[in-house]
């Protein structure tokens, strides 16, 4: 069994592709298995992904059922029994070190059972526009969680294999923010941390999860938080926050029905709060001009 297995699921990357997949070959560490999942590429990327796993007996190509990167994810894990997972995506380039340096911490922490690191932004033509920091420590994460910050990028982080065995699977009721989820889980079983080092370019395009989903992605963590909150109280204006931006985000996209549904979640965290009523007005206003659904 290898110590290491590397998770990547790849929708339609074909530009992207060989240089985060040459990022993974190239790693320091070399004992691991690498697990990509096609998941209904129409592009080049098969013909990239085939070409490396030629050149390379660590990989393994599973073929997805283009039923999204959640369902992707979890069948990629199926091909994943190593003591550690670490999760890339199919636009993002690892640094030569990240594997070793996460390895070197999460052996020398065994209570921590996700790790991340900080990113480099990167734009479509691999240029440095920016950089991500994250808390570091367990609560700090959690605090950036539940306040809708992203504690953790999800293309840098290690997980430990006998946690993600725990929590059997990555869940997303809408198949968007299955990190989130994730994390929230998880953290109540191990410890989530962050390296202060710039281990992964995270690749800023027009087609980035969070440039074509956003509102998927606030429902889907309404749910999660929801549900995390039925084994851990938490304060009544952390529901209405997330239920108010599910709320108003699907207005946005034209849904007022469902719109209306958040909106009503907001009124019952906490019903004398004007985020609820103005949400439940933006519902309202968005089903009277036609737009619902």
């Amino acid at each position: 069994m290898n110590e290491l297995s590397v998770l990547m699921p790849v929708f339609n990357c074909e530009r992207y592709l060989d240089k985060a997949i040459c990022s993974i070959r190239e790693q320091t560490f070399s004992d691991f298995a690498f697990v990509i999942v096609d998941d209904g590429s129409t592009d080049k990327s098969p013909e990239i992904i085939a070409r490396h796993a030629r050149d390379d007996k660590r990989i393994t190509v599973v073929q997805g059922l283009a039923k999204g990167v959640t369902h992707a994810l979890n069948t990629g894990l199926a091909h994943c029994n190593s003591i550690y997972i670490a999760r890339m995506d199919g636009d993002d380039i690892s640094a030569p070190n990240r594997f070793q340096r996460q390895l070197d911490v999460m052996s020398q922490f065994p209570d921590i059972g996700i790790l991340g690191t900080t990113s480099t932004l990167i734009d479509e033509s691999d240029n440095e526009i920016g950089e991500l920091a994250y808390p570091l420590d367990h609560d700090q994460i959690i605090n950036k969680l539940l306040t809708f910050g992203c504690g953790l990028t999800h293309p840098s982080a290690m997980i430990r294999g006998s946690v993600m065995e725990l929590l059997d699977r990555y869940e997303s009721s809408t198949g968007a923010s299955q990190d989130f989820d994730l994390y929230l889980r998880a953290s109540e079983i191990s410890r989530l941390a962050n390296l202060n080092e710039p281990l992964l370019s995270y690749r800023i395009h027009n087609q980035s999860m969070g440039a074509t989903s956003s509102a998927a992605q606030a429902r889907a963590k309404y749910h999660s938080l929801a549900a995390y909150n039925r084994r851990n109280q938490l304060p009544s204006d952390y529901l209405l926050n997330f239920a108010h931006q599910a709320s108003w985000m699907t207005a946005e996209e034209g849904q007022g029905r469902e719109a209306f549904g958040f909106a009503m979640q907001c009124i019952k965290h906490k019903p004398n709060s004007f985020l609820g009523y103005r949400s439940v007005a933006r519902s309202i206003y968005t089903m009277a001009c036609g737009a619902g659904r």
